[in-house]
């Protein structure tokens, strides 16, 4: 058996045995480098050959694919002895450990830096993280959908370690040692402003305050080419102390702001066993970080159906770039869609101003958000409103600012897009891979190696949707001695129905059941709305039109239209084009359940048929399901 290490920060290198293996480019590299970002993971083909081809393959990519995956083979083991990429579940794995690829040794490094509380240990551990990077991360790759969708994701976490490092540094006091590497880093990449802070704190206690000022018009004039804004309220403060000679400019690693404050901390914890996202990710990323031509955005919808990982995506999002809100981060719970009712925008603002604000609180939302803006000014948040239910929770909490704020809802939430210019990323189900993947993470890789079909099975069920996998792993993890088709057979028997979820993976009514959280979107439609979903979910098919659904509710077509609409808006339907709507699992078994209670509406026909779809739109639309979707923001979905 051999072993195999592969390195991916820097240009692509495959030692097999402690010796390095000779690399072929072209396409053949760039199937390595797409294997071993999810090693021990079946990465479907689909995607490999969005990656060989950028989204562009030919007819023959399959069995392309298939002859580029055989010389792989050849090339790492000659003697053909070892299973080193066999094809399961509808794609091909790398049969190497995590370990084994530095970039999951990256990232364990600064999982463990940021876990200990020794700054010492803290900074070795980066040191020895950011010694694994040789280069820009694939940085001889010739794959633009690599480039596009991974790649900057990778260099995130590359600067984010590295301004841990240089802070910890400097909080020693290796002022002079570090200004060298700033002061390259800042000529790398101009509109980096935390690198920007860190050089003119380390001129400036090295006694070169002239220079920290000149560091500061060089970045203003940066910034404003690129932008046409100035720098941040971090920067800004950080200059004014410089010029008045003030003694308290700030130590390493602190606000430029003042020390004295109080710093809300509030994210909640980061998710175990996040899995994929990581075109979302780089959206994330781009639309609030500074980029040529354009401002960040101020404020981030993420819109999807529920379990969908809403909250997840946006909470891992916040521990990534944290260190660029120094004036800390707020978070919040909305309520929009639970059993009990929404916060009203007052007693939100309450909460957020318990962290940031001492003394008593004026009365009513007006007079508590104007305090919130007010306590805010000159300062740089992050505030992450979570579970919104509509535009009008949301819109008496913004801080402006140089703040950012980043929402979710299950509500497209167009009037913030609309009004308030809100950056709208639709949050899709996770594709195959991932979704493979997450299971894996949660119940063991190994064990849906062994049983593959078991396996397929469950992930059918789960739909794609982070929430039922979860769900189902936990079912299936109180059983490890047992084989995992014994346990898949059980869990059918007891909670499905040959159209999806029929009853609960966990406790009724509780955050984390999948029923409950369509009921709770449900109550809050109107009931001509919520009759039109009950009727849908009764028909076979799953996509419709406003005719079709039409003719099944007996209502008028542009009556009928309305109403899809307003089920879009929330995400009990899926919308493809403006006239077709899909049903998904959890919302059919929740209308067939609703449905069977209630007698069949006067005047329409259970015979009815929504048949006039034709089966090419019908088949359609699931796969149209499979992509993730990181659109502009005035997109509908």
């Amino acid at each position: 058996m051999h072993r195999f290490h592969v390195r991916v920060l820097g240009p692509l290198e495959l030692d097999r045995d402690g010796e390095p293996v000779a690399l072929p480019r072209g396409r053949q590299r760039t199937l390595l480098a797409t294997l071993a970002l999810r090693p021990g993971s079946p990465v479907p083909t689909g995607v490999i050959a969005d990656r060989l081809w950028d989204e562009r393959p030919p007819a023959s990519a399959q069995v392309t694919i298939r002859n580029h995956v055989k010389r792989l083979r050849r090339l790492l083991d000659p003697a053909g002895r070892t299973p080193v990429v066999p094809f399961e579940g509808g794609g091909y794995r790398l049969a190497v450990a995590e370990a084994h690829v530095d970039l999951y040794r990256f990232r364990d490094l600064t999982g463990r830096a940021a876990a200990t509380a020794d700054p010492e240990q803290e900074a070795r551990l980066l040191r020895q993280a950011l010694a694994l990077w040789r280069g820009p991360a694939l940085g001889d790759i010739d794959s633009a959908s690599l480039h596009r969708e991974v790649v900057p994701t990778l260099a995130e976490e590359y600067a984010q370690a590295l301004h841990r490092r240089i802070r910890l540094d400097m909080r020693r006091g290796a002022h002079a040692e570090v200004i060298t590497e700033l002061r390259r880093l800042v000529s790398e990449d101009p509109l980096r402003e935390r690198f920007w802070a860190q050089l003119m704190r380390a001129l400036h206690h090295t006694g070169r305050r002239a220079e920290a000022l000149v560091c500061y018009e060089q970045c203003r004039r940066a910034v404003a080419d690129a932008l046409g804004v100035e720098p941040s309220a971090e920067l800004r403060e950080l200059h004014r102390q410089l010029l008045a000679g003030d003694a308290a400019v700030l130590r390493p690693g602190s606000s430029a702001v003042g020390r004295d404050r109080r710093v809300p901390r509030q994210l909640p914890p980061d998710i175990a066993h996040f899995t994929g996202r990581s075109h979302h990710l780089a959206a994330l990323d781009k639309a609030c970080a500074p980029a040529a031509g354009r401002s960040p955005a101020g404020l981030v919808a993420l819109v999807g159906e529920a379990g969908v990982g809403k909250t997840a995506l946006a909470v891992r999002w916040a521990h990534r770039v944290r260190e660029s809100f120094p004036d800390g981060q707020l978070h919040v719970d909305l309520r929009g869609y639970a059993p009990d009712a929404p916060l009203s925008p007052s007693t939100t603002l309450a909460t957020l101003l318990s962290d940031v604000h001492e003394g008593p609180l004026p009365e009513g939302a007006d007079a508590r958000g104007a305090l919130l803006r007010s306590v805010l000014s000159g300062k740089r948040v992050l505030v992450l409103l979570d579970n919104a239910r509509d535009a009008e929770q949301v819109r008496p909490l913004l801080p402006g600012g140089d703040h950012t704020v980043v929402v979710t809802s299950r509500n497209q939430l167009r009037g913030l897009v609309a009004k308030e210019g809100a950056h709208r990323l639709p949050v899709d189900r996770l594709t195959a891979e991932d979704a493979a993947a997450l299971l894996g993470e949660l119940i063991g890789h190994h064990r849906c190696r062994a049983e593959p079909e078991a396996t397929a099975r469950l992930l059918g069920r789960g739909a794609r949707l982070p929430l039922l996998l979860r769900n189902i792993a936990e079912r299936v993890n109180r059983y490890p001695r047992a084989l995992l088709a014994e346990v898949a057979d059980a869990l059918y028997d007891t909670l499905y129905d040959e159209d999806g979820p029929a009853g609960v993976l966990c406790a009724p009514g509780s955050a984390a059941d999948p029923s409950a959280l369509v009921s709770w979107t449900y109550r809050t439609l109107p009931p001509e709305a919520r009759r039109l979903h009950r009727l849908l979910g009764t028909r076979p098919e799953r996509v419709v039109g406003p005719r079709a659904a039409a003719a099944v509710s007996g209502t008028s077509v542009r009556e009928t239209g309305r109403l899809l609409d307003s089920l879009a808006e929330v995400n009990l339907l899926l919308q493809w084009t403006p006239y077709e709507f899909e049903l998904d699992a959890l919302s059919t078994s929740r209308a067939r359940a609703d449905d069977a209670a209630r007698p069949p509406h006067p005047g329409v026909s259970k015979a009815v048929s929504v048949g006039a779809m034709s089966k090419r739109r019908i088949s359609a639309a699931p796969a149209r399901n499979s992509a993730i979707s990181v659109g502009s923001s005035d997109a509908v979905t």
